[in-house]
């Protein structure tokens, strides 16, 4: 910690702030159309080779949305919570009706993953072209096609891989929004952002971190010159958010929560602590091999190049959070980590 902490701190305080963030410069000129056909071809086919070779068997968590997603396919059942941590119910339809026109198999389990994997990188660079030059949108969405943790999540038959796949498309719609400031066509795109925020909720536990990310950006940038959109994006995510609240309320859901809470029976300190660094190490360098989780046989989500990667994009934003974008992702980060931070197991 003190050989990361050391450098952030040197580079918070001697850093002169740069006039362009580099993320805004082209820094390379756009790559021809077939540099990004043989790419999006090596992305796909990375995805599918040996799909059914990376375990001998689903995982625990793997077999229990099998068997839902089978039961699905044979007999539909559209309640809105499933297993015994109440996951919401978007990832499950979606392999009931794969499995439905495909059939049940290992290669059926983990085909439809790897789909939606696939399918997150057009929406990847899309989304980063809204905040994003061309060249930086362009490395963006070659570390997303071939990077480790991308591509890991992708051979695992779980919601996850839905949640990655909805963020990129609520960040477009995020941008399309921001960017149409002052436009007839902005009205639109808010009932459009809030309504696919809404849905956010059925695609995974995730979402509560996320959601009220995208909301706090919008009061920020809505209060009090566009409260009309701002009330738009909270009756369209409402609307479609509303049948689930109503599910939960009536079922008393939100066991799961309660348990994970890190303040519902508390542990000592030093033990918290241990957990909650987890949830960053388990990134970076790893975890103890004793701990149930889907995770590498040894080190992180990230290889040593793109941590390396990670933390001089940390050093460069942090030199210049005058900048407003800065502050967001910087804020965004660490919004982000706060439900790692804040449970009481591993």
């Amino acid at each position: 910690l003190f050989g990361l902490a050391l450098p952030f701190l040197v580079v918070l305080l001697t850093t002169p702030s740069a006039s362009k963030p580099p993320f805004l410069v082209e820094s390379f000129p756009s790559p021809p159309i077939w540099v990004w056909v043989g790419l999006g071809f090596l992305a796909i086919v990375v995805r599918f080779y040996h799909l059914t070779t990376l375990t001998v068997w689903p995982h625990y968590d793997e077999a229990t949305t099998g068997y839902y997603g089978m039961s699905l396919s044979q007999k539909w059942d559209p309640r809105m919570f499933y297993e015994d941590s109440q996951s919401p119910p978007a990832y499950l339809w979606g392999l009931g009706l794969f499995f439905k026109c495909f059939g049940v198999s290992l290669g059926t389990l983990w085909f439809f993953p790897a789909l939606l994997s696939a399918l997150t990188l057009p929406f990847t660079y899309v989304a980063a072209r809204q905040f994003f030059s061309k060249s930086f949108s362009f490395l963006l969405t070659f570390g997303m096609a071939f990077g480790f943790w991308p591509l890991f999540m992708g051979r695992f038959s779980l919601m996850a891989i839905l949640v990655l796949l909805w963020e990129c498309v609520v960040l477009f719609l995020l941008g399309k929004c921001v960017n149409a400031r002052g436009l007839p066509q902005q009205g639109k795109w808010t009932w459009i952002l809030g309504g696919a925020t809404g849905l956010g909720f059925y695609t995974g536990l995730h979402w509560i971190a996320f959601a009220p990310l995208i909301l706090l950006t919008l009061v920020v940038l809505w209060v009090p010159k566009s409260l009309k959109n701002l009330g738009r994006f909270l009756v369209s995510c409402g609307l479609f958010l509303l049948p689930l609240i109503w599910v939960a309320i009536e079922g008393n859901s939100g066991l799961s929560f309660k348990h994970l809470w890190a303040f519902h029976q508390p542990i000592p300190p030093s033990e918290q602590a241990r957990i909650s660094l987890s949830y960053i190490s388990s990134l970076f360098w790893g975890l103890d091999p004793k701990a149930y989780t889907f995770q590498p046989v040894f080190g992180g989500e990230m290889n040593p190049i793109m941590s390396s990667i990670f933390f001089v994009g940390l050093l460069v934003i942090g030199g210049n959070l005058k900048n407003p974008l800065n502050r967001w992702l910087e804020f965004a980060l660490l919004f982000s980590l706060l439900p790692g931070l804040l449970t009481k197991e591993c």
